[in-house]
């Protein structure tokens, strides 16, 4: 097998683990319900993964996946185990900065009875007992709560009063879900493995939607009533991922009213609308738009990288519990030299993400993929690591939260200029025959000025990328000989 071959295969891999990061287990509607009722019911966000029916699929008999998940569990690089049963995940969002402001993660395995004193002792968390339940506070502001001998929930911020108040309210309550999440649950259930949902419904609100439009590119000679009036009428969006002998994506975006008077311009307007509020994934430029009655469906492949990024969507407390449940024995004896390597891969394999993407016109975009990575290098396990590589790794985390700001000083910047300059501007003169005016059409100044804010952007995220490159090389001959391993 080629080097190329090797390493497209390894990133597969791990896009699948980076999936169950974020998403939900569901077999099935019937079995799914022991779980869902869990969630809060003014969540506005749910995320699923069928992990049993993934690790069966196609691709993942092709190129081995569940020996090579088993493989990275052992060495503590991934959070789900192979015995998991479900997994499913329920937030309420701040849709204004796309932030949870609490999430409630429920994961059920299949196997040995979970052993809560090893979850504290691999976690170093606090063992108590809310409301009768067996819980541990973890160090990351949230409690891991024992449902069942085979079911734990997770909860954050780990506030104590709202976590024994929803323990008694959801072990009483079937659970009064949103009608969109509810149908979404059914979605995945039919014709997805993973899916991510938001639940809009009243969250759009038309006089801010006039104020928004006037920013859209994508909505330049568009009616602005007829703008207002489709995407008042937002109900929700769907992300789908199927996978099969390939790995397949779908948007869907459904409203209250059939939105067709903006079909020549809906795909450019959901990509703009993503990608201010960062979550524009590369992928999606080359899925197609297909219109039909309240929908929109924006479908297409997705690439490793693009599932990477769909990982980061939603966070959750529960990757610290992996080890501690697994029915193979606990924590791993792994050495050094390996744990350190395989720190050291999971971060290029980020900063390889932004080495090969393109040029984007919103900076924010990538200003918040340059957040959410850096996040992401925040919560890679640290245990057996080598301490100049946990420091390096702190470094590029630091430098990605420098670049995003460099960015969004750059998308301001370009916002400034832009609308600096009118489309045209004229001035009064004298001549022979009277005064008479000129008119000047402005555009091409103002979208050179834009051109170079952006332009300058780019360039200083590439020049910090290059100096991170720099330093990563210096540290993986270092390491290769220090382990006599080749990093």
């Amino acid at each position: 097998m080629s080097s190329a071959s090797q390493t497209f295969r390894r990133r597969m891999v791990g896009c699948l683990l980076g999936l169950a990061l974020v998403q939900s287990a569901l077999v099935a509607q019937a079995q799914v319900d022991p779980l869902f009722r869990w969630v809060p019911d003014d969540a506005n966000s749910l995320a699923i993964i069928r992990v049993e029916k993934i690790f069966k699929s196609a691709i993942s008999s092709d190129q081995n996946w569940l020996q090579k998940y088993r493989e990275a569990q052992k060495a503590g690089m991934a959070f789900l185990p192979t015995s998991t049963k479900q997994f499913l995940i329920g937030s309420q969002i701040d849709f204004e900065y796309m932030e949870p402001l609490w999430t409630t993660s429920v994961f059920e395995k299949t196997g040995g009875a979970i052993n809560l004193s090893k979850v504290a002792e691999v976690t170093k968390g606090s063992l108590s007992v809310l409301n009768g339940y067996d819980t541990v506070e973890l160090s990351n502001d949230s409690y891991i709560v024992k449902l069942t001998d085979n079911m734990l929930a997770s909860i954050a911020p780990a506030n104590r009063q709202n976590t024994i108040r929803w323990l008694q309210t959801q072990a009483k309550s079937g659970g009064t879900h949103s009608s969109y999440l509810t149908q979404a649950a059914k979605f995945a259930d039919e014709n997805a493995d993973v899916i991510v949902a938001f639940d809009l419904q009243h969250v759009l609100d038309p006089a801010d939607i006039k104020e928004r439009v006037k920013d859209f590119e994508s909505l330049k000679g568009i009616d602005p009533d007829t703008a207002v009036d489709v995407l008042s009428n937002l109900e929700g969006v769907t992300l789908g991922v199927t996978v099969k002998s390939g790995i397949t994506g779908s948007i869907k975006i459904d409203f209250s009213k059939n939105p067709s008077a903006l079909n020549k311009v809906a795909k450019a307007v959901l990509l703009e609308a993503l990608g201010k509020r960062g979550m524009a994934i590369d992928d999606f430029d080359n899925w197609e738009l297909v219109h039909d009655n309240n929908q929109y469906r924006l479908s297409g492949a997705l690439s490793p990288a693009g599932l990477r990024q769909i990982s980061l969507l939603i966070n959750h407390p529960l990757r610290e519990i992996v080890n501690a449940t697994s029915t193979e024995g606990g924590v791993a004896e792994v050495d050094m030299g390996t744990k350190t390597k395989q720190y050291f891969d999971q971060v290029n394999e980020i900063l390889e993400d932004f080495r090969s993407r393109p040029q984007v016109k919103n900076l924010n975009t990538y200003a918040t993929w340059f957040d959410r990575y850096a996040r992401k290098i925040d919560e890679l396990p640290v245990l057996n690591v080598d301490e100049a590589m946990i420091q390096f790794g702190q470094y590029v985390s630091d430098q990605f939260r420098d670049i995003s700001t460099g960015l969004r000083g750059a998308e301001l910047a370009k916002t400034q200029d832009a609308t600096s300059y009118q489309n045209w501007s004229y001035s009064y003169r004298n001549g022979r025959w009277g005064t008479y005016s000129e008119y000047y059409d402005n555009s091409k100044a103002r979208n050179t000025a834009t051109s170079i804010d952006r332009q300058r952007g780019s360039n200083q995220a590439r020049e910090v990328l290059e100096e991170v490159a720099k330093q990563s090389s210096k540290l993986r001959k270092d390491m290769s000989q220090k382990y006599n391993i080749n990093f």
